[in-house]
């Protein structure tokens, strides 16, 4: 599954806080403007136009087009007026941000993969590097593909591959406005952590909105959601006990007869599971989304979890 994921270049640039970012420009073209459906949005640039410019691949080459935006597209300096090629080093000033090209050198790819969350190999992580053991308290997201053995027997690596790689570029694109970005890819699926409850809601949408128009009806999504403290471990990514139990509350789908014949006797194509940790904090208006499910029992709890349904 590498393969699909092999970009032609890498985008880097400065974030607020001053980091460098590193975005892999993948086949057939990367989008860029202020509009969060952008394949890099650049929301908190206010001279960045909703659509702003696009990068094209085309064969070995890349080649940038101003999408009418208005303030323009530069490329090391100067405005352009059409299609123009561009080259490893080039700079391209999109409203206030500098982005600059780089090419992807085979000894580079280890490291592409280890700092940018839009690829799809199991295990690979982005962690923000000032934060290496520093407890936060965040809302975790498990998103899992479901029959995912059957579904590689029966269509293919390929296939399988290119479902969880366009489930992982969805969860990414949610994560462009946190300052701590956190997302690891489990291999059918993919962990995330978000600041607060309404990014991760938001991105539970961004899943369904997406499930609903690119996949086929026979692919069904399996979503955990809780809430609570956690670790940043550089070599295992976050760990601790509210961890476990969000990647446990998931996994009830597979242990837990009543849970896993909501798949099959309502057909749903996503089914999502809040804890009570998570519950909590939802607002009332919030509430009417989740049905309780009843209290099980989750790695790393001593005491049985109250689940929901979100619906």
């Amino acid at each position: 599954m590498t393969e699909l994921r092999k970009p032609a270049a890498l985008i880097t640039f400065k974030d607020l806080q001053g980091r460098e970012v590193r975005v892999p420009l993948f086949p057939p073209k990367m989008t860029v403007g202020k509009m969060t459906d952008n394949d890099l949005c650049l929301s908190r640039d206010p001279a960045v136009s909703r659509r702003h410019c696009e990068v094209r691949v085309q064969g070995s080459d890349l080649v940038l087009y101003d999408l009418g935006s208005s303030n323009g597209t530069y490329v090391d300096g100067k405005r352009i007026e059409g299609p123009t090629p561009l080259l490893d080093g080039s700079m391209v000033l999109v409203g206030r941000t500098r982005l600059f090209i780089m090419a992807v050198e085979e000894n580079e790819q280890e490291y592409a993969t280890q700092i940018v969350p839009n690829q799809t190999q199991k295990g690979s992580i982005l962690i923000p590097p000032t934060t290496s053991f520093e407890q936060h308290t965040k809302a975790y997201l498990v998103a899992d593909l479901v029959r995912s053995t059957q579904l590689l027997a029966e269509y293919g690596e390929n296939y399988v591959g290119k479902i969880v790689s366009t489930l992982g570029q969805v969860i990414e694109r949610s994560l462009w406005k946190e300052k701590e970005p956190f997302l690891q890819c489990t291999g059918d699926g993919f962990f995330a952590a978000f600041a607060t409850i309404e990014a991760a809601l938001s991105a539970v949408d961004d899943i369904q909105r997406h499930h609903e128009s690119l996949y086929p009806e026979d692919i069904q999504l399996s979503l955990a959601l809780h809430w609570g403290p956690a670790n940043y471990s550089p070599n295992e990514g976050m760990i601790g006990k509210h961890i476990h139990g969000v990647f446990s509350l998931e996994g009830l789908r597979g242990r837990e007869p009543k849970i896993q014949s909501i798949y099959e006797a309502e057909g749903v194509q996503t089914l999502i599971l809040v804890t009570s940790h998570f519950a909590e904090k939802l607002r009332i208006e919030e509430m009417d989304h989740v049905k309780s499910l009843g209290s099980y029992e989750l790695k790393g709890f001593r005491d049985p979890v109250e689940v929901y349904r979100w619906v």
